[in-house]
C-alpha cells in the first residue's frame, strides 16, 4: 500500500504549474500584443496586467498571500481563458468584417 498523498507533496508541482502558467501568459500576451495593432493590442494586454496586479498586491501584503502558487493557479487560468475568448472575439469579428 502506498502512503496517501500529502499537502506537503503538492507544493512543488504546484509552484511549477504556477510558474509555467505565468510564462504561457506572458509569452501569450508578448505574442499578440507584437501582433496585433489598435484598440486589439491594449484588449490583449488585460489579462496580464490584471495579473500584475495580483503579483503586486501579493509583494505588497505578504501575510495574506500564503498560498500564492494556488492563487496563481487559479487566477491564471482564468486569465489565460479570458485571453482565449479575446482572441475568439477578435477572430470572429475578422470574419464578420470580411464579408461584408
Amino acid at each position: 500500500m502506498s502512503p496517501a498523498i500529502q499537502g506537503s507533496d503538492l507544493v512543488v508541482p504546484i509552484v511549477i504549474g504556477a510558474g509555467l502558467l505565468l510564462a504561457l501568459l506572458i509569452g501569450l500576451t508578448i505574442k499578440l500584443a507584437a501582433s496585433w495593432k489598435g484598440v486589439w493590442r491594449l484588449i490583449a494586454l488585460l489579462p496580464f496586467l490584471g495579473m500584475a496586479g495580483l503579483v503586486a498586491y501579493m509583494v505588497m501584503h505578504p501575510e495574506s498571500a500564503g498560498l500564492w502558487p494556488i492563487v496563481i493557479v487559479f487566477w491564471g487560468l482564468l486569465a489565460i481563458g479570458v485571453l482565449a475568448v479575446i482572441v475568439g472575439i477578435r477572430a470572429l469579428m475578422q470574419r464578420l468584417t470580411s464579408r461584408v
